[in-house]
Parts: structure tokens; C-alpha cells; sequence
């Protein structure tokens, strides 16, 4: 890709006018938000805790320290060495798309002063990269919607599902408790 380094004052803010750009970058902003709830349902799962319980505690959690607690659950409830590197294959690619979402939605949406035709990303006040087009952000946003649909399944139905572990006696004490 290429990329230039630039003024800042080089660019002025600008928005894009194309309405299936825009609409593309609105579902890559929700299906993200799909995405971290169901890491979130991943913890609930390793952790053996209620839903509203997992949305609770992990409400004002980084989603960076989201993905890693689904690793360290993932020691505790899950023996088998080939699921857990599963998961982290899974976890490291939810950490892929997260990073590209972030540069799309928290880029800087410019035009050089010079040229008004061209849509840039400014980055980091001193990078600028190509605006992606519509099928890339659509492409992303599809990408997103195959790992959730990846994660849902495993957790579920899937290999996650199989391998876990049943809960501690800790654990079983406590919903027993909470049953009560």
C-alpha cells in the first residue's frame, strides 16, 4: 500500500460522500461490537459464570485485555494443547481485524489541499495511506462477520465445547450458592 509523509496542514478533514462507503464503514463499526461481545461470552463460558454477570465484570475492560483473559481461561479449562492453540489462533486474528477497525474508524479522513479526488487515511499526525475502498471496508466487515460466526460456533457447538473442562469444585460450590 502506498503511503506518503506529510504536512499536517497539508490535509483537510473530509468525509466521504459515497453512501455504500459509508454504510460499509457503519457495519464494520457494529459487527466489531458483535466481535467483543462474543469474546466476552467466551469468558463466560471459560469462566463458568452467567452472562450478565461475564457483561458486568468485563463492561469498562479493555477488549486488548478481553482477548487475553480468554487465553488465560482457556490454561485453566482446556487440557487438550491443539484447542488452546486453536483458540489462540482465533484470539490473534480477532486481534487482526480489531487493529485494521481501529485505523479505519479512528484514521484521520482527509484530502490533500491539493487534490480534492483522492481520500486519504492520515495516521500517527505524519503517515498517510490510501482510504480504503468500498470493498475493502466491505471485505473487512464480511471478515468479521466469518469470525463471529467462527467464535459463536467453537464456543457452542464446536471444538471449545468439546475440550472444555468441567468446572472446579470452587466453581460448583459457588453456583450452588447462587442457586440457593
Amino acid at each position: 500500500m502506498t503511503s506518503k509523509t506529510i504536512a499536517p496542514q497539508g490535509f483537510v478533514p473530509a468525509v466521504p460522500k459515497d453512501p455504500e462507503l459509508l454504510g460499509a464503514v457503519g457495519k464494520v463499526a457494529i459487527h466489531n461490537t458483535h466481535l467483543e461481545m462474543e469474546l466476552k461470552m467466551w469468558v463466560k463460558t471459560l469462566a463458568g459464570i452467567r452472562p450478565d454477570e461475564a457483561r458486568r465484570a468485563l463492561q469498562y475492560m479493555p477488549i486488548s485485555q478481553i482477548r487475553k483473559l480468554v487465553v488465560k481461561l482457556s490454561k485453566k479449562r482446556i487440557s487438550d494443547e491443539a484447542a488452546r492453540l486453536r483458540i489462540r489462533a482465533l484470539i490473534q486474528r480477532a486481534a487482526e481485524l480489531s487493529e485494521i477497525r481501529n485505523s479505519l474508524l479512528h484514521g484521520y479522513w482527509a484530502r490533500e489541499m491539493q487534490n480534492n479526488d483522492e481520500f486519504w487515511l492520515v495516521q500517527a499526525g505524519e503517515t498517510a495511506i490510501p482510504a480504503p475502498t468500498t470493498n475493502d471496508v466491505q471485505k473487512l466487515a464480511d471478515e468479521m462477520v466469518e469470525l463471529w460466526n467462527t467464535l459463536n460456533h467453537e464456543r457452542n457447538h464446536g471444538f471449545v465445547r468439546i475440550a472444555l473442562l468441567p468446572p472446579s469444585k470452587d466453581e460448583l460450590v459457588g453456583e450452588a450458592r447462587d442457586d440457593a
